[in-house]
């Protein structure tokens, strides 16, 4: 019901708007939403088109209802996806000596270049956890939002942890595996400060953001 209505009100819809787009009637969308109803296959196959849902979100209403999503999950390895892939490999080939990474929705890094690894080892250097390392070399948030990861070497986290929170908080709405993230990371991260900041309209509205590391003793500045 929390996650119907949710939904429901970000396209800016009446349960009786909802009605007249899916074809469900109004009262079974009222009792849907306040859990008077359990809702049934037929119900859930009008709505997401009415909601303008996407794979992702279609799947996790049906979760919510306590059914199977219609859609697979995705799989980066998936062989339909080899071309792709291989588009991706290019383009982060071609940002050398730049470096370049590429995460799913929840963070895991499926992709890098040569100079992303490298850009890690002069970073952290030995002066980083062997167990730590290893979590946030795979996951883009974790990498970000840990104590000891780009956290510490930060300028101006005030600004670039509430967009990352923006950010994961928005993947969290549709997918498990960033919901499941966000948990852990409010739990074990130290997060509380950064939960309470507002974040910068700018970055906000474009998602675009100025990054200002020190990193052994020089800066760097990164548009994110």
């Amino acid at each position: 019901g929390d996650t119907l209505a949710r939904l429901r009100q970000r396209e800016r819809l009446s349960q009786l708007d909802l009605s007249l787009q899916s074809g469900v009637s109004q009262r079974h969308i009222s009792f849907l939403e306040t859990g008077r109803s359990n809702p049934g296959e037929d119900a859930l196959s009008k709505l997401p088109s009415a909601l303008n849902l996407s794979i992702a979100e279609t799947n996790t209403l049906y979760r919510s209802a306590g059914l199977i999503g219609p859609y697979r999950p995705f799989d980066f390895q998936e062989e339909n996806f080899a071309p792709a892939r291989r588009a991706i490999d290019l383009l982060l080939a071609s940002h050398e000596p730049n470096f370049g990474v590429a995460p799913l929705r929840d963070g895991r890094i499926v992709a890098t270049n040569s100079s992303f690894e490298r850009a890690l080892d002069f970073i952290f250097g030995g002066d980083f956890p062997v167990e730590t390392l290893s979590r946030c070399r795979g996951n883009l948030f974790d990498l970000t939002l840990h104590p000891q990861g780009l956290r510490r070497l930060m300028q101006n986290a005030e600004q670039i942890i509430p967009h990352t929170l923006r950010r994961l908080g928005n993947a969290a709405k549709v997918d498990q595996g960033a919901e499941d993230l966000l948990r852990r990371a409010r739990q074990a991260y130290n997060l509380e400060l950064y939960l309470l900041k507002r974040e910068a309209t700018g970055s906000e509205l474009a998602s675009v953001l100025t990054e200002r590391y020190i990193i052994q003793n020089r800066p760097l500045n990164l548009i994110s």
